[in-house]
């Protein structure tokens, strides 16, 4: 993803991240807000590209519907600052959210992600009613196979840039991130706010 189409920046727990903001030509009272949310990285070096086109996405969604819609680089997939971690990617979405929420022209906030992206909407969803809606598309149900060879996610983590350093600040609680989210569980808690899979 070109660094100038990422220009909107929110902080996310101390961390800057870098976003697309796009607003919709809609005149009038506040409009829906949309977080969007990639998925985990491919390739060497593949954390800068992991959202190259949800600018483009949200563009096309803003002008189509008129919402404000946000589309972010999570932790540690450049240019956003600090390092990938599934409980780092779960408050991401919630400092979207709140990011889009206190914007005057933004009335209820939906969240929309693809692959782990939409399992963290799903996560952040179930603890947050400011979320009146999500769209999931190809969410893993768990992570338990991250969590059977940890070892392996932090070298495949290190290679894609995720990281940034050769190791979790706090690797066991890094570790113990892996087994907190399940998109099963979260999709249960959201019931009776509108669900897509």
């Amino acid at each position: 993803m070109a660094e100038q189409s990422l220009s909107h920046r929110f902080s996310s727990s101390g961390c800057e991240m870098a976003g697309h903001l796009a607003v919709g030509d809609t005149e009038g009272g506040p409009r829906p807000g949309v977080v969007l949310c990639h998925g985990f990285p491919s390739g060497l070096g593949g954390s800068p590209k992991s959202a190259h086109t949800y600018p483009q996405l949200a563009e096309r969604l803003a002008a189509e519907s008129g919402a404000v819609v946000l589309a972010f680089n999570f932790r540690g997939c450049e240019p956003s600052e600090g390092q990938f971690s599934l409980p780092n990617w779960v408050d991401d979405v919630r400092a979207a959210v709140s990011h889009l929420a206190a914007r005057d022209d933004v009335g209820a906030t939906w969240a929309v992600g693809f692959g782990t992206g939409a399992a963290m909407v799903l996560a952040a969803a179930a603890g947050d009613d400011r979320i009146r809606g999500v769209a999931a598309v190809g969410a893993p149900a768990d992570f338990a196979e991250w969590a059977r060879d940890p070892g392996s996610l932090i070298r495949h983590s290190r290679e894609l840039g995720l990281l940034g350093s050769d190791e979790p600040e706090d690797r066991r609680g890094w570790e113990a991130g892996l087994g907190t989210v399940s998109s099963v569980e979260a999709a249960e808690q959201i019931a009776p706010r509108p669900l897509l899979v």
